[in-house]
């Protein structure tokens, strides 16, 4: 059977990678981890995802960063981003959805949020 969709999680952490792929594969989505910014673009490339967990503190280029990349560029501009972390103040929050997140999760997390969140971004594009 296909996967439902796929979803590229960009976390540098692989405690968490493993989490999210865990949470997600139970529930039929393909996933994609990378390790970084400039990995995760890459692998945005090459894959095609139809969502995007996004890690703000990393190595090499942040979560940010990679997000202003992403929204300004040719590949996929739409793609539905979710950044996850662990700052909480609502400046940076703030800053992650004026740079065009559509979601943000701040870690610990439960997987039924993870998952309800990814039903309901999905749910809005496939109707759009």
């Amino acid at each position: 059977m296909m996967p439902k969709k796929k979803i590229l999680v960009i976390e540098d952490e692989p405690d968490y990678q493993r989490l999210f792929k865990t949470i997600l594969a139970a529930e039929g989505y393909g996933v994609v981890l990378a390790d970084n910014g400039e990995e995760g673009l890459k692998l945005l490339e090459e894959t095609s995802p139809d969502l995007i967990f996004l890690d703000i503190n990393m190595p090499k280029m942040d979560g940010y960063e990679v997000c202003t990349k992403i929204r300004s560029g040719e590949v996929q501009p739409r793609i539905p981003i979710i950044f996850i972390t662990i700052r909480s103040q609502v400046e940076e929050i703030v800053q992650g959805l004026k740079l065009g997140a559509d979601d943000y999760i701040l870690k610990p997390f439960s997987p039924e949020e993870v998952l309800a969140r990814v039903a309901a971004l999905l749910r809005k594009t496939s109707a759009s």
